[in-house]
This record gives structure tokens, sequence and C-alpha cells, in this order.
């Protein structure tokens, strides 16, 4: 629709995606009460449909999706009414690497080097600076950037197939998230390889992971880290669904975000909102029938009665929406990993690093002595 005026923020996210953005408009008229609403982001080789939640007569609210690739994208908001969608407005939107991104690709080639993370303060180069990370939000960026890196299936924590050079004291990834605080990195972590080992192993200042984080006050990710198998259950990813060329994505506020490789399919704007409308549905069922056997459950167990095997629902609604860790990317990007002694290489940055509130500066009482 020309000349239709849209105001949108933020302007730019990371490739990790999982902030929201909000769009506002000057005609309420626009936005009809009957309708629904995405918010879509196309690059060059994805195309995102995120579901947007009307806020009032004049915003909408969406979930960020992540990307492929750094890169500037059409974003645009699209009203499906009476079967038909249409476009209302358009702008340039930008995906850029920021400094978690880069923070995240060090600590993935850290586990190979026993030394990267005894200093806090020699945690930087040109591209981030750990000293200037506001501690506020970075576990959830660091935790969402992690996930996006594509990992080899060999990676560990302990980096090393050495039992010998597995068992020498140094500050692993979990001692790392013990000394600044990060429990939403470190319950990612427990789910990887060598985590259960991590979590024995001592650093050279005679700690466990759990005795830096209660050493910092940190009670709640001390004893989440003090048993790992009582927290073998806990997933941090979120719940998607790969079919063909497609990613469905479910998101912790409830909306569904579909990610299309449009180099591979020649689908249109209809058939995706289509097809994310009917995962959209199948969900919401799926949801009602696990509530329901549960509700059966817990009667049939305050009635002393065994319970009785209920196969229909609980596992076919995990099945239908099984975590995946893997994040959708493109053939491109498989072939830039390179060995794990290598550094990342990155096709290209758009901008300076992006700014994520008031920074803090971390090193004082996370910075501790190295015992030799």
């Amino acid at each position: 629709m020309e000349g239709c005026r849209m105001a949108f923020s933020p302007t730019e996210a990371p490739v990790y995606g999982g902030g929201n953005i909000v769009t506002a408009f000057a005609d309420h008229s626009l936005l009809a009460a009957d309708a629904e609403f995405y918010i879509l982001f196309e690059g060059s080789t994805q195309r995102h449909i995120s579901q947007a939640e009307q806020v009032n007569k004049l915003t909408l609210q969406a979930v960020i999706p992540e990307h492929d690739q750094s890169e500037v994208v059409q974003l645009s908001v699209c009203v499906f009414h009476k079967d038909e969608p249409q476009i209302i407005a358009s702008s340039d939107f930008y995906f850029v690497y920021d400094s978690a991104f880069y923070l995240a690709q060090f600590l993935v080639d850290s586990v190979y080097n026993p030394d990267a993370l005894e200093d806090l303060e020699l945690i930087r180069s040109q591209k981030f600076d750990l000293s200037n990370e506001d501690l506020s939000t970075l576990d959830s960026r660091l935790t969402g950037a992690f996930k996006h890196i594509l990992i080899p299936s060999s990676w560990s924590i302990l980096g090393f197939d050495s039992p010998l050079e597995e068992s020498l004291p140094r500050e692993t990834l979990l001692h790392f998230a013990a000394r600044l605080g990060l429990q939403q990195f470190a319950g990612y972590l427990l789910d990887k390889p060598g985590s259960d080992r991590a979590l024995r192993l001592l650093n050279r200042g005679g700690n466990l992971p759990r005795d830096c984080a209660r050493n910092c006050g940190m009670d709640g990710l001390a004893e989440l880290l003090s048993d790992y198998n009582k927290h073998s259950g806990v997933r941090w990813d979120e719940s998607s669904v790969h079919r063909d060329s497609m990613v469905f994505r479910r998101h912790a506020g409830g909306t569904m975000t579909l990610t299309n490789n449009i180099t591979e399919n020649t689908r249109t704007l209809d058939e995706e909102i289509s097809m994310l409308q009917e995962f959209t549905q199948m969900h919401r069922e799926g949801g009602r029938t696990h509530r329901q056997t549960q509700q059966r459950r817990t009667y049939k167990s305050s009635s002393d009665e065994t319970p009785s095997e209920d196969h229909d629902s609980d596992e076919s609604d995990e099945d239908s929406y099984h975590s995946n860790e893997k994040s959708h990317v493109s053939p491109a990007q498989r072939q830039q990993h390179r060995s794990p002694h290598q550094r990342y290489s990155v096709p290209h940055y758009y901008g300076e690093v992006p700014m994520y509130g008031p920074r803090q500066h971390i090193l004082g009482k996370s910075k501790r002595q190295v015992i030799p």
C-alpha cells in the first residue's frame, strides 16, 4: 500500500535473533480487528514469516527470527484478511554479527586451549571485549549465539580426546559460566558432550564449577551445577520442526515462525502462510491433548489407582515438536567452519558492534588469582 507510514524498532538485530520487533502505524484502519498479522524478513537465501501479535490499534509485535548470514533484508508487514495476504508496508532491516556472536565463536574454540579462559581480562579481540559486555543481557545473548553456530558433532566441552589431558585442572566453559553468573548458558552447556566430566573437574584454583558459582553468590546456579542427573531433563532450546527446506519454530511466548530456504523451492507467500496456520493449529490441538492427559493422570494418581499408559498424547506431542539444536543454515555456511584450532572467518559485518544498554565492567570480583 503505497504511502503507508510505518515506524519500527529495532532496525537491526544479531543473526541469532530472539528479540522482539515492534511496528507502529499512523492509520489504525490498516490493522483490521478480525485479521491475522505477520512480519516477513526476506534475504538472499531465506525468508522468515513471524506471527505478529496486535498490541493495540496501531501497534504490532513479533519475535525476530535467526538468520543465516549478516545482510540487509526486506522487512514487510502482511495483513491476512478474508483468506488473502496484503503487504501494507516494507522497509530495510539489518541482520548483523554482534559482539556476543564473536564471543561465542571464541568460546567454541576455547575448549582446545587449556589456558584460553584463565584470565577474563584477556578474553577479547578486535570484534569483542568481555570486559565491556553488559552482564544483564549477556546470558541470553550468548546462549542464543551459541545455539546459532554450527558446532561439529565431535565437539566436547573438554575438547580433547585424551583422558590424561581431560583430567588436568583447567578452566572449562562451565567454570566460565559460573564465574559470570550465566545460568541460562550453563543450563544449555549441561546438555553438551563432556559436561558430566566438566562438572567434576577442578580448575587451577582448586574449584569445581559449582564452587565458582557459590563464591560469586550465585546459589541457584551452584545448585544447578551440583548434580547433573537432577537436571538431565532440562531443555534450553526452542521447539522446532524441520520439513523439506522449511523450519517451523515455536517461541516461548506461543507465537510461531516459518523459515524457508527460497533458493530450494518456489512456494508462494499464500502457501507458506497456510502451512504456518496449519502448524499453529496442530500445536494448539496437541497442547490441549497433553493437558487433558496430565489431568487424567493426576486424577488417577489421587485416587490411588495405577495410572494406565497413554501413548497417544504425550509421545505424539513430544515427537511432533521435538527440540532441535541445529540451526537452519545454508550450505555455504557449512563450508565456512574450519578446524577447531583455527579462528572462524566472517564474510561481512555491518557497522559498529551494536550496544545493548549500559555497559558494566565485569572484572573486579569475578577475576581470581591463578594458583600455579
